[in-house]
């Protein structure tokens, strides 16, 4: 699937992708726009803790549709995990597929480079020290 910019000029075409990829499965699947404009969203705020703007590229979030159901539900219900991709110019779907939620659903995750990883760690260090000595507390 070539990458699809996340924007109103744009909401045709990922719609028609989250049609293809989901079948007929409307009930727990991603199945518009503002679904996935939602979720570049929280992808943004999520990397903008971690990191500083110039850092985001190439950065990945993968985000799966239900929420979680009871242990003793023992239908399938079919979903749509999504995979977007942080471009300098803002989010991109780069891929949507129809998964087999069963009882569990709901679950995202953002995925960071190596060197983005050493970026966030970078940032994070430079808001505390480390004490050399630690005495118990009493």
């Amino acid at each position: 699937m070539k990458p699809i910019k996340i924007d109103d000029s744009h909401k045709q075409k990922i719609e028609t992708v989250l049609s293809e990829a989901n079948g007929r499965s409307v009930a727990h699947a991603y199945t518009g726009f503002d679904e996935i404009h939602e979720i570049a969203n929280r992808a943004e705020i999520q990397l903008s803790r971690l990191l500083l703007k110039k850092g985001f590229p190439s950065a990945e979030w993968v985000e799966t549709s239900g929420e979680r159901v009871a242990n003793s539900y023992f239908g399938s219900r079919n979903g749509t995990q999504v995979r977007l991709l942080r471009k300098s110019e803002g989010w991109y779907l780069v891929e949507a597929k129809r998964v087999v939620l069963g009882c569990y659903g709901g679950h995202r995750k953002l995925y960071l480079r190596k060197i983005q990883d050493l970026a966030a760690r970078d940032l994070v260090a430079r808001n505390y020290t480390v004490l050399a000595h630690s005495t118990p507390e009493k």
